[in-house]
């Protein structure tokens, strides 16, 4: 049998901890986050195993020397024309992986150092795709009709564009999440990171809400508000079952509004909600507490193309404020907010 040097063992080791433990249970990642980081240091792995002819059983930290990581990006960009949003996620989970090595074992901080080093290719900033209203009120339509299952996919549609959330945040959210009878209703949602936030919903959403309980969750026990039986058990719908609800609701629109785009997906609604609540006037800062992104920054670049109507409207608006009394500012709460690293 091959004797694997103490190096590498060592690699593998850390490897195996920073994907399996550190990711899923010490910085609360969720599981895509996890499956896209593994597939990015397979995807090193494998082009150092098949350009350099190092085995896995070869293998340490070696393989992370900036002429190998240079040479690997050149390879994304040339011979596998990987767009630049996967070529900066790849270079990012490597260079996190690197970091969180060194952290365990100061000798390995040079690997992250080097790395780091190394410039991620720029991003072209693009003009954000949504739907218009009018084809998101098609798509809401498409999910009319008498069947039950009709009835499933038309409040997952509703919650999706009410929300705003991503695919696994709609998969996990259970009975108990729906707090609809208190003065200002209300879903918590869990999103990346394990982190929770309250996402307000109105009239029409809780009034379709009532119905899908009463049809599907009668007995009122605690389980996944959207589900299916496995072996007797209530299991939470997967993401690809999400996709598809929503695939099937866009095919149907079509027919009656042909601008609805052919490749539609969860995350485009999730754009759509913010940006119609955007167009609406709702401050960014709001928009990104409802997404659940961790910094304003994230929606400030994600919806930094308005649409030139919005601009002539804000252009008139603030002409026609000159005149009014200016806006009084909580000077301390102002302060607060400033000084702090959020």
């Amino acid at each position: 049998m091959m004797k694997i040097s103490d190096d590498s063992l060592k690699f593998w080791k850390i490897s195996r901890d920073y994907l399996h433990s550190y990711i899923s249970l010490v910085s609360g990642c969720s599981k895509e986050t996890l499956r896209s980081y593994k597939t990015s240091m397979n995807n090193y792995i494998d082009f150092i195993e098949k350009t350099y002819g190092i085995k896995r059983t070869e293998m340490t930290f070696d393989i992370f020397s900036r002429d190998k990581f240079e040479e690997y990006i050149k390879w994304m960009k040339t011979d596998k024309q990987y767009s630049v949003d996967t070529v900066r996620l790849r270079i990012s989970a490597i260079r996190s992986f690197l970091e969180y090595a060194g952290s365990v074992d100061i000798e390995l901080m040079h690997y992250y150092v080097s790395v780091a080093k190394v410039k991620l290719p720029r991003k072209v900033k693009k003009p954000i795709l949504y739907l218009t209203k009018e084809e998101m009120k098609a798509i809401l339509s498409a999910t009319d009709g008498d069947t039950k299952l009709h009835r499933r996919d038309r409040i997952i549609v509703i919650l999706l564009y009410a929300l705003g959330c991503r695919v696994s945040e709609i998969t996990s959210l259970m009975l108990s999440s729906l707090h609809l009878n208190c003065n200002d209703p209300y879903v918590v949602v869990h999103g990346k990171g394990n982190k929770t936030r309250h996402v307000p919903i109105f009239d029409n959403t809780i009034d379709h809400l009532n119905e899908y309980i009463r049809e599907y969750h009668p007995d009122n026990v605690e389980a996944p508000l959207f589900y299916s039986y496995y072996r007797g058990d209530k299991r939470e719908l997967s993401d690809d079952t999400i996709e598809r609800v929503l695939k099937r609701a866009a095919d149907v629109a079509r027919k009656e509004c042909e601008s609805i785009p052919m490749k539609i997906h969860v995350h485009l609604i999730r754009k759509t909600r913010a940006m119609h609540l955007f167009q609406q006037g709702i401050p960014l800062i709001l928009i990104s507490q409802m997404l659940g992104h961790e910094q304003v920054s994230t929606t400030t670049g994600f919806y930094a193309f308005a649409t030139y109507d919005m601009m002539v409207n804000a252009v008139k608006k603030a002409n026609s404020d000159l005149a009014e009394e200016p806006v009084k500012y909580n000077v301390k709460d102002i302060e607060e907010y400033l000084c702090t690293l959020d």
